[in-house]
């Protein structure tokens, strides 16, 4: 991982050693999609498309990952919103290339 910020290499660091960038937010930013991602899933189990796209679309905001771009695909298509669902469909696609 790169500084968001001045692009150096991150090491072990909690802090850039360049720009003084504080990586816990990230890593804070990074637990709260999680945290929107799990109420996503949890929707899902109860068959509440509606709140898979609210909290797969925060999940979304914050860290653009394969998992929300799968759920947002699979809501669509069960509230019938088919151009949506290809959108999704071929974003979850291209994270999966890009992470394996």
């Amino acid at each position: 991982m790169r500084c968001p910020v001045c692009r150096k290499e991150k090491r072990s660091e909690a802090q850039c050693p360049r720009c003084k960038f504080d990586y816990t937010i990230i890593e804070t930013i990074r637990r709260c999609a999680e945290q929107f991602l799990n109420r996503a899933v949890h929707a899902a189990q109860q068959g509440d498309y509606t709140a898979v796209i609210q909290h797969a679309g925060k999940s979304w905001e914050l860290h653009h990952s394969a998992k929300a771009a799968q759920l947002m695909t699979l809501s669509h298509i069960a509230l019938q919103h088919y151009r949506q669902a290809h959108g999704w469909y071929r974003l979850a696609e291209q994270m999966q290339k890009h992470s394996g």
